[in-house]
C-alpha cells in the first residue's frame, strides 16, 4: 500500500511539473507582454530596458529556474497590469470562485450520478 500511494505522489508530481513546463513554455512563446501593455508601441531602448527588468532578457531555462523558484517559495510576483501582488489578487477572487464550484458540485452530483447509473444498467 504504501508503495502503491508512493508511485501514485511521484506521478502526481511528475504531472504537475510537466503542466508547469507547458504553461511556462506556452506563456512565452505566445507573445511578449509589451503586446498588451503598450498597444501603441515601444522604442526599442524601453522594451530593452523593461525585458531586463522583467528577466525576459535571460535564457528561457534561467527564466524557467527562476519561475519554478519562485512558484516553490509561494511568490507569484506582481501583476504586470496593475503593480498588486498575485496572490492578493488571488485572495480577492476566491470568495467567487469557491462559490461558484460550490454550485458546479451539486449540480454535477445530481446529473452524474443518475447519468453513471443508466450507463451503467443499459451498457451498450
Amino acid at each position: 500500500m504504501v508503495r502503491f500511494m508512493t508511485l501514485r505522489l511521484l506521478r502526481a508530481i511528475a504531472t504537475m511539473f510537466v503542466v508547469l513546463v507547458i504553461a511556462f513554455v506556452t506563456l512565452r512563446f505566445s507573445g511578449t507582454p509589451f503586446e498588451r501593455m503598450y498597444p501603441e508601441g515601444l522604442t526599442p531602448e524601453h522594451q530593452a530596458a523593461l525585458e531586463a527588468k522583467l528577466g525576459l532578457d535571460q535564457p528561457l531555462w534561467t527564466q524557467f529556474r527562476v519561475y519554478f523558484g519562485n512558484m516553490l517559495s509561494g511568490d507569484f510576483g506582481r501583476s504586470l497590469f496593475t503593480g498588486e501582488r498575485v496572490w492578493v489578487i488571488y485572495a480577492e477572487r476566491i470568495g467567487a470562485t469557491l462559490a461558484i464550484g460550490g454550485l458546479a458540485l451539486p449540480l454535477a452530483v445530481a446529473i452524474g450520478v443518475p447519468l453513471g447509473a443508466a450507463a451503467a444498467l443499459y451498457r451498450g
